[in-house]
């Protein structure tokens, strides 16, 4: 058995300086979480902290460090979260030179012999899912025997076998939520809620996407009665009635979302849950029961506006696909919540501005836009590196956030010119009186008129703070 420590560094500067609670509403580490869980099945000594609401301090944090001697401490890390989880593993070499430190996730499962390199402090990469790979390596096994793994050895990197990921989802247990500061999660929109992955993977090949780094091209989904089990579990013992579902294309498999919806419905849970979808992948029929099972809001990647864009994004989705499902949506009074790219490979001047009206026609609730991030492991990081439709300006990971200057520019286009389109979207798009009137018309409660006060100035307070 052995003691292990695991840290959800905190997001940095996509989000705030490095600090701890530097949002202050946000997701929890499901996977990381979920690690946890299988972890502990396994009989090892377990403790997980989200660092991003970590209610002490970094003097607190090291005193945990130095009390409790983890033999491995285990990160997560997405791209944005690369500068903390340099910071965090350097911190804890220095108090305990001797522990292992483990890194997992999306980043350095793309990059992993790079983050060796970069990152002294740090002993092994877990390249894709690593529940398997992380129990083989805290039991003792040698590290040549465990597949999806990366080390040094002799002054040289080693790639150990590409582990395959885990089909039979209901087999895993669910997440150690016990260990999380729940009181911190929810969304902007839906308010306070818990994340729910049903499953892993997804089966599409968007070229902007890095879901499959972790997952290539597997695609694998839980039943509908274990996600309902999920549920009352969460709804008894930690009060939640509103979820959300991460998965990339949570209504792939039709027949699973049927069978969902009517447990839903027999069990008369009354829950209110949104899910992220394509426009491809829901009929009438379908967004109909959701809504009696209580779907409350759909978020839909539409991306771009101009159809050459799609295709050569490998999106596999056509403009007349997008407004026919909006409609569907709209009859069936059913939210949605759109997210655009700026700055795709082949994207103009011209084919940007059609995106941001595409949005605009399409009457959505909410949007989001983007200035592409090129995430290692995509295509359009492989794009990026050898010039062809987009240029990477920068290698500097603390300049790969969401919400700050893009680090790309395009044939015509300079970073400045990406960056105005780009706070030129969200004005048109909120800034709009018949947008104000929509959203007026559908208040149902003065908690919807506080809603949209609080939020109309967070967005006066990110447009003029950029």
């Amino acid at each position: 058995m052995a003691k292990i420590l695991l840290l959800s560094p905190p997001f940095g500067r996509v989000y705030g300086e490095i600090g701890f609670k530097t949002k202050r509403i946000g997701v929890p580490p499901i996977g990381l979480a979920g690690l946890a869980s299988f972890l502990k099945e396994k009989e090892h000594k377990v403790r997980l902290i989200d660092l991003t609401y970590f209610d002490g301090g970094w003097n607190e944090f090291e005193d945990i460090l130095v009390n409790e001697k983890p033999a491995f401490v285990g990160l997560t890390c997405t791209t944005p979260q690369v500068r903390n989880t340099y910071l965090i593993a350097g911190l804890i070499k220095r108090k305990l030179p001797h522990v292992r430190v483990v890194v997992g996730g999306p980043h350095v499962s793309a990059l992993p012999e790079q983050t060796l390199r970069e990152c002294s402090d740090i002993d092994m990469v877990v390249c894709g899912v690593g529940e398997e790979t992380m129990a083989e390596i805290a039991s003792g096994r040698e590290l040549i025997e465990i597949d999806g793994l990366a080390f040094r050895k002799d002054d040289k990197i080693v790639n150990t076998e590409k582990r395959r990921g885990i089909k039979d989802l209901d087999a895993l247990p669910f997440p150690l939520y016990e260990q999380l500061p729940l009181k911190y999660y929810g969304h902007p929109i839906m308010g306070r809620s818990m994340g729910l992955m049903s499953g892993r993977g997804c089966p599409y090949e968007c070229t902007f996407c890095a879901s499959n780094v972790v997952h290539s091209r597997g695609y694998h989904t839980r039943s509908a009665a274990n996600m309902i089990e999920e549920i009352e579990l969460l709804r008894k013992h930690y009060g939640f009635n509103v979820f959300s579902f991460w998965d990339d294309t949570f209504t792939f498999r039709k027949d699973r979302i049927f069978e969902f919806c009517n447990l839903v419905l027999q069990k008369d849970l009354r829950i209110n849950w949104s899910c992220s979808t394509r426009v491809d992948s829901c009929s009438k029929e379908m967004l109909q029961i959701m809504k009696k099972a209580g779907c409350s809001m759909l978020f839909i990647g539409f991306e771009s506006g101009n159809e050459d864009v799609l295709k050569r994004s490998k999106k596999r989705i056509t403009l007349d696909q997008s407004e026919y499902f909006c409609r569907l949506a709209a009859e069936e009074q059913i939210p949605i919540c759109g997210y655009f790219i700026l700055g795709l490979p082949y994207d103009t001047k011209s084919t940007i501005v059609q995106t941001i009206e595409f949005a605009i026609k399409l009457k959505i609730d909410f949007a989001q836009f983007a200035v592409l991030m090129p995430l290692p492991g995509t295509a359009t990081w492989e794009m990026g590196a050898k010039g062809e439709g987009l240029k990477i300006l920068s290698s500097n990971w603390d300049e790969f956030g969401r919400y700050q200057r893009p680090v790309i520019e395009l044939p015509d286009m300079s970073a400045d010119q990406l960056f105005k389109y780009y706070k030129k979207a969200y004005l048109k798009f909120y800034v709009r009186p018949s947008y104000f009137w929509q959203r007026v018309c559908r208040m149902n409660s003065l908690s919807d008129l506080k809603w949209l006060a609080r939020n109309t100035r967070l967005f006066i307070d990110f447009y003029h703070g950029n």
